[in-house]
């Protein structure tokens, strides 16, 4: 009757079934541990183990960079967000390239040289609204813009880069496209109008001058300065200092300031649009 008993048990009871499992001295067979456990809390703790290593190894993979080391896992080179981001790189390094050549156009005309031909300032957008399509001239063709209406800046309040006596004026010749402002020694220079700079370096014939390029067309050039204060690419401020009056340049005899002002690509007197004595 008994043998029928045992034999009639179902799987889960004989999975809870107790045993005693006792560890043994091995020389004098004394007891040193023993322990009372069933098939069913042995099956628990293997499965439970084996859980836990498999989260740990799927957190690993997932939340390290341990994945990278995983045959096709995080292949970062077929990520579409990786290829996206490629491709802003390459554009703007595109973009880049395009800007230094036409900065490097701008330095030629403020030094009376010729503008390279392949120049398409239109494709630049220099961070405004309306500083992105500069017509940027040769350098000769300055009589449309000496002849310029006083009106054609009028909507527009041009600070003056310093305080101070006009000692050689505007002549419409390459030789001298802006006007000579005498000041006291260590003056600070400021920006006409906000902007961006094209240009910050030196010269023999012209020392330390600046370039900047400002909303509306319109562009002022610094020669001639003791020291400059913002270097290329830097935005700048509407009256913020950018340069120190100076007499550096083969093309001075004295402290002072040439300045110029450019408009639709042409150089235009600016004693006609600032009133350096304020």
């Amino acid at each position: 009757m008994s043998e029928e008993v045992k034999k009639s048990r179902s799987f889960i009871d004989k999975l809870k079934d107790q045993y005693r499992m006792v560890v043994l001295e091995e020389e004098t067979l004394s007891e040193v541990r023993s322990f009372n456990l069933s098939l069913l809390s042995v099956y628990i703790t293997i499965c439970s183990a084996f859980l836990l290593t498999s989260a740990i190894i799927t957190s690993l993979i997932i939340f390290t960079p341990v994945k990278r080391w995983v045959p096709g896992y995080g292949n970062v080179n077929n990520s579409m967000e990786f290829l996206n981001l490629k491709n802003e790189v390459e554009d703007l390094e595109g973009i880049i390239e395009t800007q230094n050549v036409y900065i490097d156009g701008l330095k030629e005309m403020v030094s009376g040289g010729e503008i390279p031909k392949d120049i398409h300032p239109d494709t630049l957008d220099m961070g405004t609204s309306t500083t992105s399509g500069i017509a940027v001239g040769d350098g000769q063709s300055s009589s449309s813009g000496a002849n310029l209406s006083r009106n054609a800046l009028s909507h527009i309040y041009l600070n003056p880069p310093l305080k101070g006596t006009i000692s050689s004026g505007y002549l419409s010749v390459p030789d001298h496209l802006g006007v000579d402002i005498v000041a006291p020694e260590g003056s600070p220079i400021v920006s006409i109008l906000e902007g961006i700079v094209v240009s910050s370096d030196w010269t023999i014939e012209t020392g330390h001058s600046i370039t900047v390029q400002h909303p509306d067309n319109i562009i002022s050039v610094y020669k001639h300065n003791d020291r400059l204060l913002k270097v290329t690419g830097d935005r700048i401020k509407q009256g913020e200092s950018i340069a120190i009056i100076g007499n550096t340049g083969r093309l001075t005899s004295g402290p002072h300031l040439h300045f110029e002002l450019w408009y639709n690509g042409n150089s235009v007197n600016p004693a006609n649009f600032i009133d350096f004595s304020k």
